[in-house]
């Protein structure tokens, strides 16, 4: 199906995907138990990005553009930031809290 470069990029887009979907889903509902408004809006402004991403990745064998990778790459970092100032991250990494397995990753 894929060469192992585009396989790589497949694996490595699925999971940013999947990472920020599932961490903005997390910290959402933070916000919302803390009725911060500021922030429910820009996660909400994330997650329908992170939405539309994953579906023109699905129509696109997986595959992001370079821009698109870069936005992920960047919010992941951005989620790894807050994520550390939260009571979870001293029970375990944030990689072990949103790192899918392998049969996630292909279902996506």
């Amino acid at each position: 199906m894929f060469g192992f470069g585009i396989a790589k990029l497949f694996q490595t887009h699925q999971t940013l995907l999947y990472q920020c979907l599932h961490f903005g889903e997390f910290t959402l509902g933070l916000a919302q138990e803390s009725a911060d408004e500021d922030q429910i809006e820009f996660l909400e402004t994330n997650l329908a990005r992170i939405t539309k991403l994953r579906d023109v990745s699905l129509r696109k064998n997986g595959l992001l553009d370079k821009e698109d990778g870069y936005f992920l790459e960047a919010l992941r970092e951005k989620c790894k930031e807050v994520f550390y100032k939260t009571e979870l991250s001293r029970q375990q990494s944030f990689d072990d809290t949103f790192i899918p397995d392998e049969k996630i990753i292909l279902r996506i």
